[in-house]
């Protein structure tokens, strides 16, 4: 078992549909760093969480 996988080596990109809704499904638990950001706005940082069962985030990212 691979216990480095989430430890901050790997990095997990994802995208948000038209509504800007995402999602993604960790297999472990993990300590994490998001980054939330798109082009022509300024970026969001949400500093090391712990992951839980079910995390929500309601962002609104202003433009630059």
């Amino acid at each position: 078992m691979n216990y480095d996988e989430y430890l901050g080596h790997d990095q997990i990109v994802v995208y948000t549909d038209s509504k800007g809704f995402f999602s993604c499904e960790l297999k472990k638990s993990a300590f994490l760093w998001l980054i939330f950001s798109k082009a022509g706005y300024e970026k969001y940082i949400e500093p090391g969480k712990n992951t839980n069962k079910n995390m929500q985030y309601r962002i609104v990212l202003k433009r630059k």
